[in-house]
């Protein structure tokens, strides 16, 4: 066997390993990145919501008006009306939940009122920024929320999994083909400096004393190679294999996320 056709041999598992390896990273960091993305964009309507609730509590301290019921209950309800104007897709919702679990601010009128404290999403709400997963009549809905202490309020900005990552599934095969370009780019990379080593190894091994006496002697150039030069050519190759896991999977990640 030609010497070039060895090296090929022996480093092309190492040509797929990169080759799956970096696929599999990039587009997961790919995947990732856009899901993050759709989130982010719900998690900005949350705060939008938030700032309305806010303005009005600001302007009930302004006037003074914040001990006085009448007041108070005024300003919730012009929250309300502004927070569930606010556009969160076609699916998408924003709506509060009181701290005893009654819903105060909803689009569908009808459920203003309802009480849904016994129900395990509302249990799983704390005093702090969050995101969770509940179930509705369209399927599973995700929601980011926050606590507003003034009111005592948990105001919630809701879409469907299905709207929110839909754009993110439609671009699977856009993302697929990036993460595979980017794949065989650093595979080939890494490749290459492997070929080299390898190569080099043997070539250096070839002109050993021990190859030349065993030509010598009339044993197979194939067999040759492949029982002795290769074995001992090889064993260089593993140690930087090892070194260049992680170099591949710092690569993926930077390509993915770009």
């Amino acid at each position: 066997m030609k010497i070039y056709g060895k090296i090929l041999a022996t480093t092309l598992p190492v040509v797929l390993f990169f080759l799956i390896g970096s696929l599999a990273m990039t587009y997961y960091y790919s995947y990732q990145g856009l899901s993050g993305l759709a989130e982010k964009w719900l998690d900005t309507r949350l705060t939008e919501a938030l700032t309305e609730a806010a303005e009005q509590e600001e302007m009930l301290r302004t006037y003074g008006l914040e001990d006085i019921p009448a007041s108070i209950a005024k300003a919730q309800i012009d929250a309300g009306a502004r927070m569930v104007a606010i556009e969160v897709g076609q699916e998408g919702y924003i709506f509060a939940v009181n701290a005893r679990g009654e819903i105060v601010v909803h689009p569908d009128a009808t459920n203003i009122g309802r009480n849904v404290g016994a129900e395990d999403w509302f249990q799983r709400l704390k005093h702090q920024r969050g995101r969770l997963s509940f179930p509705s009549g369209k399927g599973p809905n995700l929601a980011m929320y926050d606590y507003f202490p003034p009111w005592d309020w948990f105001v919630l900005a809701a879409d469907s999994e299905h709207e929110l990552y839909g754009a993110v599934h439609r671009m699977q095969p856009y993302t697929v083909s990036t993460g595979l370009l980017g794949a065989i780019i650093l595979a080939l990379a890494s490749t290459a400096q492997l070929q080299r080593i390898m190569r080099s190894n043997l070539l250096d091994e070839l002109g050993k004393q021990y190859i030349t006496t065993a030509r010598a002697k009339g044993l197979k150039e194939r067999r040759l190679v492949n029982k002795y030069a290769v074995r001992v050519a090889i064993n260089p190759l593993i140690s930087v294999l090892a070194m260049e896991v992680p170099k591949i999977i710092s690569e993926s990640t930077i390509v993915g996320i770009v």
